[in-house]
């Protein structure tokens, strides 16, 4: 029994590690050490003029996040007036649709996979406007973020480029839920977050 209980004490610790480096990940690209990162993994040479406006605006948007996070919304505004804000600072108008509510219920690690969602259609899309839509059922919650700017292919996306993969489909997984996004260039990008919700 002993021996079960150690080996099972280390599971648990080994998971919790692994669950926290995850997170770090995902912090790391919430923040300027993102672009820090994408840096020190380039070749060695000098930057191109595409390349430095594409840092420097990316570079800017990093910020976005982390400050609003030091100026959070009373909790009283809730959840979708945190992400209409973020999107705001961004230069967006978020729209959102449904059970707006509902979305105070979700987990701490998937309102931030939210937020990520917004600051990246700020980042990248290209956009002044986007929906998010939300529906509650039975304990689970379904968020529909969607924006109709300038789209990517998912495919090619780069494997040490942590958006998706770390900020918002790490974090919903944590959760207990699941992502899928639908995109393509010149056709803009859908982002589906299903995930547990508590009870009200």
């Amino acid at each position: 029994t002993a021996s079960l209980e150690e080996a099972d004490r280390r599971t648990r610790a080994r998971l919790l590690r692994e669950t926290e480096g995850r997170e770090s990940i995902a912090l790391l690209h919430d923040t300027l050490l993102g672009e820090i990162d994408a840096l020190a993994r380039r070749e060695p040479g000098p930057l191109g003029a595409l390349e430095r406006e594409r840092i420097a605006a990316s570079l800017e948007s990093s910020a976005m996040l982390p400050a609003l996070r030091e100026e959070r919304a009373p909790a009283a505004d809730g959840v979708g007036a945190r992400l209409v804000a973020i999107a705001a600072a961004g230069g967006v108008r978020l729209v959102l649709e449904g059970d707006a509510a509902a979305l105070d219920v979700v987990p701490d690690p998937a309102g931030a996979a939210l937020e990520q969602c917004v600051v990246n259609i700020a980042r990248h899309a290209g956009v002044a406007e986007a929906w998010v839509a939300v529906a509650a059922s039975e304990g689970r919650l379904s968020v529909t973020v969607v924006d109709e700017g300038v789209g990517f292919d998912p495919g090619t996306v780069p494997h040490d480029r942590l958006g998706l993969s770390e900020s918002v489909r790490g974090r919903v997984e944590r959760c207990g839920g699941a992502v899928r996004v639908w995109s393509s260039p010149g056709a803009g990008t859908s982002v589906h977050l299903d995930m547990p919700a508590e009870e009200r």
